[in-house]
């Protein structure tokens, strides 16, 4: 899930409505990015817990990650700042 500005349109409308502050359906799902493929996700293993992270191909440099069945999580930036512009010959 995304927690950024609003991308959709559907979003926007029930962000207008008066109980929007309250609403828990906020968030975008990185399912629908365009174009597909600009996430991937890696699962490993720390001894007994396992953690996962999702890397992005638009925004190099960008790591989320999370320990499962905990409530450790967390995000990471370390790139340039520049946007990938080369994502049609990569996907």
């Amino acid at each position: 899930m995304h927690f950024r500005n609003v991308q959709s349109h559907a979003y926007k409308e029930q962000l207008d409505q008066p109980g929007a502050p309250f609403n828990p359906n906020f968030l975008e799902s990185i399912a629908d990015d365009q174009p597909r493929g600009l996430w991937t996700l890696q699962g490993g293993s720390d001894s007994d817990e396992k953690i996962v992270t999702i890397r992005s191909i638009m925004w190099p440099g960008f790591m989320f990650y999370h320990k499962t069945g905990t409530k450790k999580f967390g995000n990471l930036y370390i790139g340039d700042g520049l946007k990938n512009e080369e994502l049609h010959f990569m996907i």
